[in-house]
């Protein structure tokens, strides 16, 4: 294992820098939640809903958002959004990536909260097109929710991976030099 390790350093290094950070974030997040700040996490919810709901808008229809997050569109009542659809844990899933992969601090502390809005307006796109499945053929949005969208919400994460590492990685500027080692 030790040898295994050895000549695996860059890899092993990446996943445990993202093993820890996906840990410290999610309990960071768990003691959050369970603790004064819970309901500003649980906003996240409904902040998605009515983002979901102001596209309606812009397109014309009647939309809003109710209290407990459910997204009714011309008065019918189409999806809820839970805490485990807000985006939370796909923001600390793309946060974990980035962090694993060296970057220069300048550059993570605009990468990351940019990242997370585009993750953010992804997801907003996602609960509105279940909306439209819903209104449409509601017997598609299990499907729609479970494999399409949560395959596209991740491959977007991972194609911000993939550009972080391609142009922000310190890494790549040691490849791209042609040295080996950082």
């Amino acid at each position: 294992m030790k040898q295994f390790l050895i000549e695996n350093k860059k890899p092993a290094l990446f996943f445990l820098k993202l093993t820890l950070s996906y840990i410290l974030l999610s309990l960071i997040e768990d003691l959050l939640r369970s603790s004064s700040f819970g309901p500003s996490l649980e906003s996240m919810s409904d902040l998605v809903s009515q983002n979901a709901a102001s596209l309606f808008r812009i397109l014309g229809y009647e939309a809003q958002s109710r209290a407990d997050a459910t997204l009714y569109i011309n008065n019918i009542r189409t999806v809820h959004v839970g805490y485990p659809c807000n985006g939370i844990s796909i923001f600390i899933v793309f946060i974990s990536f980035i962090i694993a992969v060296p970057g220069k601090i300048k550059d993570l502390s605009w990468f990351i909260p940019l990242g997370i809005l585009s993750v953010h307006s992804i997801n907003v796109l996602r609960v509105f097109c279940l909306a439209v499945i819903y209104l449409y053929d509601k017997s598609l949005v299990d499907f729609n929710h479970k494999y399409v969208f949560t395959a596209v919400v991740y491959t977007w994460v991972m194609l911000l991976f993939r550009y972080w590492i391609k142009r922000f990685s310190v890494l790549q500027k040691f490849k791209s030099n042609g040295s080996e080692n950082p």
